[in-house]
C-alpha cells in the first residue's frame, strides 16, 4: 500500500455531522491514517479518481450504512469497490455500521451485507463506536483503549480535529457503580497517585480511570501497561531534576511511546538525555515483562 491508508469511510454527506465526520476525526487522532473527503480531498481533485485510489489503498472499508446511504449513488460505488476487495483478497475488508437503519433496511439493501457483523450506533457514543473499530483494523490500539481515552478526550490541534469541537468527541458519563476486583484497585490507585500528581490532564481521577478498564474487554492488560508507564516514570523522575512542566511532559511522552507513537520523540520538549534515558528504560522494562518469572540473584547481598 502505497499511501499506508488503513480504513477507507464510505457514507453519505448527509451522516457528516451526526457520526462520520467526529468519528473520522477520533481514529485520526488515535493513530489511524483515515481517507475520509474533508480529509483527503484538495481543491481540483477528481472525486472518482480519488474514490478509486482510497479503495485501492486503504486496507479496510467503513461503510456507514443509514437511510440516505441506501439511496445515494457514491456510496454504492465505493460499496461495490469494497465488496470486490474483500472478495478478490479473502481477508476481512468490509466494516459496516449501522447508523439509523435495521435489520429490514439493510436486508433490503443488501443481504449479504446484513449476514455481516455490524457496528451498531444506536444509543452508543463515539468512544464505544470507536472502540469496537479499532479492535478490527488496529488490534494493537484495541488492547490500550483506556489509554487513548485519555489522550483523545482532551483537544488535540485544530489540524488534527477538522472543525469537530471537543465537545462532540462523545465522553461518556461517568457509572454510578463499578465493580472492580480489590487488586485492581489498589493498583489503579497507585498509578493515579503517582502520575496524576505529574500530569492530571491525562490521568484523571481515580473512579474515571477505574471505570475505563473495564469499558475495555481486558482490564488486567490495561492495568499492565499503565504499571509499565508508572514504573519508568518513577525511575526516570528519580534520576533526573525534572520541573513541573517536564514532569507532566514526561508523563504523556511515556503514554505516547506506550502506543508506539515514536514520532513525538521529537516534540517532547524534555532535554535529550532526558527522552533516550526514558527511551532506554522502557525498551528495558518492556523486555522485562513479556516474561513469564524473572529471577534475581542474592549473590554477596549481606546475610541478616
Amino acid at each position: 500500500m502505497s499511501d499506508g491508508l488503513e480504513l477507507f469511510i464510505a457514507h453519505a454527506s448527509e451522516d457528516k455531522d451526526s457520526l462520520v465526520r467526529p468519528l473520522a476525526a477520533y481514529l485520526t487522532r488515535a493513530g489511524v491514517k483515515v481517507w475520509y473527503d474533508e480529509f483527503s480531498l484538495k481543491a481540483g481533485d477528481s472525486l472518482s479518481r480519488s474514490i478509486d485510489k482510497g479503495l485501492a489503498t486503504a486496507r479496510h472499508g467503513l461503510v456507514v450504512l443509514s437511510p440516505a446511504f441506501l439511496t445515494k449513488r457514491w456510496p454504492e460505488y465505493e460499496l461495490r469497490g469494497l465488496t470486490a476487495k474483500e472478495i478478490a483478497g479473502g481477508e476481512k475488508v468490509v466494516i459496516p455500521v449501522w447508523h439509523n437503519v435495521d435489520v429490514q433496511d439493510v436486508l433490503a439493501f443488501s443481504p449479504p451485507l446484513a449476514d455481516k457483523f455490524a457496528v451498531r450506533s444506536k444509543d452508543r457514543d463515539l468512544e464505544d463506536i470507536a472502540a469496537e473499530i479499532l479492535r478490527v483494523i488496529r488490534p494493537d490500539l484495541g488492547q490500550q483503549l483506556s489509554v487513548l481515552r485519555r489522550l483523545l478526550r482532551r483537544p488535540g490541534p485544530d489540524a488534527e480535529i477538522v472543525h469537530v469541537p471537543a465537545t462532540k468527541l462523545g465522553v461518556m458519563p461517568r457509572p454510578k457503580v463499578v465493580e472492580a476486583e480489590a487488586h485492581i484497585a489498589i493498583r489503579a490507585a497507585n498509578i493515579v497517585n503517582t502520575l496524576g500528581r505529574a500530569n492530571p490532564k491525562v490521568v484523571g481521577d481515580f473512579m474515571t480511570f477505574v471505570a475505563d478498564l473495564y469499558r475495555d474487554l481486558h482490564p488486567e492488560v490495561e492495568l499492565r501497561v499503565w504499571e509499565l508507564i508508572t514504573a519508568v516514570f518513577i525511575l526516570v523522575d528519580g534520576m533526573t531534576e525534572l520541573s513541573p512542566e517536564q514532569r507532566e511532559r514526561l508523563v504523556h511522552l511515556l503514554v505516547m511511546i506506550s502506543l508506539d507513537n515514536l514520532d513525538e520523540l521529537d516534540r517532547a520538549e524534555l532535554p535529550e538525555h532526558v527522552v533516550a534515558l526514558t527511551v532506554e528504560k522502557w525498551l528495558t522494562f518492556s523486555d522485562v515483562v513479556k516474561n513469564e518469572r524473572v529471577r534475581f540473584s542474592t549473590e554477596g547481598m549481606p546475610d541478616d
